[in-house]
C-alpha cells in the first residue's frame, strides 16, 4: 500500500500535526528549514499539493516511526464517530450491536460530502435491514445519491457505494470498474479497515457468478494478504473461507484445513455466524460445521 496522491498526503498530514501538537512543538519548530508556515497552511487547507519529500523531513524532526505515524493516521481519518465499527456489524448482519453506531450516525455531517452520504447510505442500509423502510424506497435514496459519487471509483467512497449499490440491485452493470478500482488502487493504510468491508462484500456477491471465476481468486488473494498483514480477526475469519473456496474451485484438497480455521475463528468470536457464506460453504461440504470441527478435535486427541 502506498500513498499516490494529495488526497491521501494530507492524512498524513494530519497525523503529523496531530502529534506535533502531542509533543507541544510549534509549528515554527517542525518546519525550520523545511517548508514555510504560509505553505504548511496550505497544505493543511488542501490549498497546496505537498512534496512528499517534505512529509518525510518532518516526520524525521519529530523523531517518531512510520509505524507511529500509520496509527495516528487511523486515529485522524476514522475519528471517534463509530463509522467503521457501523460499517463492520451491518455487513455481518449484526443489527444488535450496529444499533448504538446507527442512532449516533443518522445526523452524520463531519467529513466530506463523500463521506458524509456514504454514512447516510448505510444508514438507510441499516434501516432497510431492520425492517423501517422498504427494498423501493433504499433504491429511491441510491439513486436519488448516485450523482454525489464518481464513476472512476477513484475513492475509497465512491468504490464503497458502488459495491453497496451493486449488492442491492443485484446487478453486474459496474463490475469491470470495481474489480479494476479493488486491485488496482493503492488505498492508504487508514482505509484498510474500509477496504475490507467492501472486499469481503463483494467476493460474497462474486461467489455466486461462475463467469467471475478470475476476479474472484484475484481478489480472494488480494484481501487474503491484507486481512493477514491487518491482523485483523473479523477479516481473517472472512478471508479464510474465501481462501478456501479458491482451493476448492481448484481441486486442492487443503480447502478443508481453510475451512476449519475459518470454524476455529468463527468460535474466537463469539458474535459471528456463517450464515453469511452458507451458500459457499454448502458448494465444498454437505457435513454441518458442528461435525466438521468435532471430528479435527477427535483427530488432534487421537
Amino acid at each position: 500500500m502506498v500513498m499516490n496522491n494529495n488526497s491521501d498526503l494530507i492524512i498524513y498530514l494530519e497525523a503529523i500535526d496531530t502529534i506535533r501538537k502531542e509533543k507541544g512543538l510549534s509549528i515554527e519548530a517542525l518546519i525550520e528549514d523545511i517548508t514555510s508556515e504560509r505553505s504548511y497552511r496550505r497544505y493543511m487547507n488542501q490549498e497546496l499539493s505537498i512534496p512528499l519529500q517534505i512529509l518525510e523531513k518532518m516526520i524525521l524532526r519529530l523523531g517518531v516511526s512510520m509505524s507511529d505515524i500509520l496509527i495516528y493516521v487511523l486515529k485522524v481519518k476514522q475519528k471517534p464517530s463509530g463509522i467503521i465499527e457501523f460499517f463492520t456489524y451491518l455487513h455481518y448482519d449484526e443489527l444488535t450491536l450496529a444499533t448504538p453506531y446507527y442512532k449516533r450516525l443518522q445526523d452524520y455531517q463531519k467529513d466530506s460530502l463523500l463521506l458524509n452520504t456514504l454514512v447516510s447510505m448505510y444508514v438507510l442500509w441499516y434501516e432497510y435491514k431492520s425492517h423501517l423502510i422498504s427494498l423501493n424506497v433504499f433504491k429511491t435514496e441510491l439513486e436519488a445519491h448516485k450523482h454525489i459519487f464518481n464513476t472512476s471509483m477513484d475513492t475509497i467512497e465512491s468504490l464503497s457505494f458502488y459495491i453497496l449499490y451493486t449488492i442491492v440491485y443485484e446487478d453486474d452493470a459496474y463490475h469491470d470498474k470495481i474489480i479494476k478500482s479493488l486491485l488496482e488502487n493503492n488505498f492508504y493504510m487508514s482505509q484498510i479497515l474500509l477496504f475490507d468491508i467492501i472486499a469481503d462484500q463483494y467476493l460474497i456477491f462474486l461467489s455466486n457468478d461462475e463467469n467471475y471465476t478470475n476476479d474472484y481468486e484475484n481478489l480472494s488473494s488480494l484481501f487474503y494478504q491484507v486481512a493477514h498483514m491487518w491482523h485483523d480477526a473479523y477479516f481473517i475469519y472472512s478471508a479464510q473461507i474465501h481462501h478456501a473456496y479458491v482451493k476448492f474451485k481448484n481441486n486442492d484438497p487443503s480447502y478443508m484445513v481453510d475451512i476449519k480455521k475459518h470454524l476455529y475463528y468463527e468460535h474466537l468470536l463469539l458474535s459471528k455466524s456463517s450464515k453469511k457464506y452458507r451458500n459457499i460453504i454448502s458448494a465444498m461440504t454437505s457435513s454441518s460445521m458442528d461435525l466438521i470441527l468435532k471430528k479435527d478435535l477427535e483427530e488432534v486427541f487421537k
